[in-house]
């Protein structure tokens, strides 16, 4: 990811969007499934578990929890390009897929409400398709 300033972080996750990483101001964070055939993801920081989110079993929404906050990602229509992300009624940011000549490339506008970890978290979620097991 790439901020005015330069490179904000680096984010990697492996063939199968089972797990990843990201490094954000020199501190590591893994994203990884919380265990075989579950349907939870847990975000984990230099001080421990930061936010965990669960795909529930139909659909393409994700509840995101985090230090007493819920979030819920969901596609704002059925192709799926746009993700809308909310907390309760208030509406906190969308995450939109671009699909060019040289690939895909995701543009996130999240709220600074949200800590950064959590936003590159939700972002990782959006683009590993946080397949279900």
């Amino acid at each position: 990811m790439h901020g005015f300033c330069g490179e904000l972080a680096r984010v990697s996750m492996d063939a199968f969007g089972e797990s990843g990483w990201f490094m954000l101001n020199g501190e590591p964070y893994r994203v990884r499934r919380v265990r075989a055939g579950s349907d939870v993801f847990a975000l984990e920081g230099p001080g421990g578990a930061l936010a965990e989110a669960r795909k529930p079993t139909l659909g393409r929404v994700l509840e995101v929890a985090y230090d007493r906050h819920r979030l819920t990602v969901e596609p704002a229509s059925s192709v799926g390009n746009e993700y809308v992300v909310t907390e309760g009624l208030a509406a906190r940011g969308a995450i939109r897929r671009r699909i060019s000549r040289v690939g895909r490339r995701y543009e996130a506008e999240l709220s600074a409400e949200l800590p950064l970890p959590v936003q590159l978290f939700i972002a990782w979620l959006v683009m590993s398709g946080a397949r279900a097991p």
